[in-house]
């Protein structure tokens, strides 16, 4: 996320909060602040990256 001067801890533990509603308590979610979002070939922003690797290497 890029922070604003308003965003605070209570807003880390909302996006916590509502991804493992999402997709479960035992997913690990790290909110990380960073100066810009790249975005795609297509002009958009990805909202979440996996980390998970998928076994195939």
């Amino acid at each position: 996320m890029v922070p604003t001067e308003e965003f605070g801890n209570a807003d880390v533990e909302d996006i916590v909060r509502r991804v493992q509603q999402r997709l479960g308590k035992e997913v690990k979610v790290m909110v990380e602040p960073v100066q810009e979002i790249p975005r795609t070939r297509a002009g958009k922003f990805r909202m979440v990256i996996s980390r998970v690797s998928d076994g195939q290497s």
